[in-house]
């Protein structure tokens, strides 16, 4: 058994001499698994344990992972220790030794950053229509630099777009704050207005 898979709403889950024990509610019969023959733990219902478990299954390498059949983006993954997992570590230093690999990878995290960005200025467009321009100037903006990733051939060209995917990202969101950062800071300037006038006018 590599995978353990838990849907029982109530079950209570603990670990006594290096075996995960599981308690049903409603049945008398409980059952456990030696922790050697586990790699994953699936939960995905309300279920009862402790801190110090998620611990000892961590260090027991066991990778827990929490899901809601009702939700699919409010999924948890708690990895376990990778010491004796020299298949994994063998891919990760290929990963870091290729080259073409690292820029691949780092460009999609990129193009996954920019479109992400462009999500927002969308979802700010919606409640927003009065700063139509500058919302729209700047998802057209950062669409234009989601297609120049596709000629990226470096690191340093794509630092650049990450940059200025950023840059365009908050001129064109901060649009969308300026009147209230402009009230807080006229409230900032008459309170500090005031405090110099209190500090400097003699005492009578």
């Amino acid at each position: 058994m590599q995978t353990l898979y838990i849907d029982r709403k109530g079950s209570e889950l603990d670990i006594n001499t290096n075996r995960l024990c599981v308690r049903i509610p409603g049945s008398e019969r409980h059952f456990s698994v030696p922790l050697n023959v586990l790699e994953y733990l699936v939960i995905s219902a309300s279920v009862q344990f402790s801190s110090t478990l998620l611990s000892r299954l961590s260090l027991a390498g066991i990778t827990v992972i929490f899901l809601n059949p009702r939700k699919e983006e409010a999924t948890c993954i708690a990895y376990g220790l990778l010491h004796n997992a020299a298949d994994r570590r063998l891919m990760q230093y290929h990963a870091v030794s290729n080259p073409d690999l690292r820029l691949a990878y780092s460009i999609a995290l990129v193009r996954q950053k920019l479109r992400g960005q462009r999500a927002m200025l969308h979802k700010a467009l919606r409640t927003r229509p009065d700063q139509r321009y500058a919302l729209t100037k700047g998802i057209q903006r950062l669409v234009e630099l989601d297609l120049r990733l596709d000629s990226t051939t470096n690191i340093d060209s794509l630092r650049g777009i990450e940059g200025a995917g950023a840059a365009m990202y908050f001129e064109a969101i901060s649009v969308c704050f300026l009147r209230d950062w402009n009230s807080l800071a006229e409230t900032a300037g008459h309170h500090v207005t005031l405090s110099m006038w209190l500090y400097h006018s003699p005492i009578p």
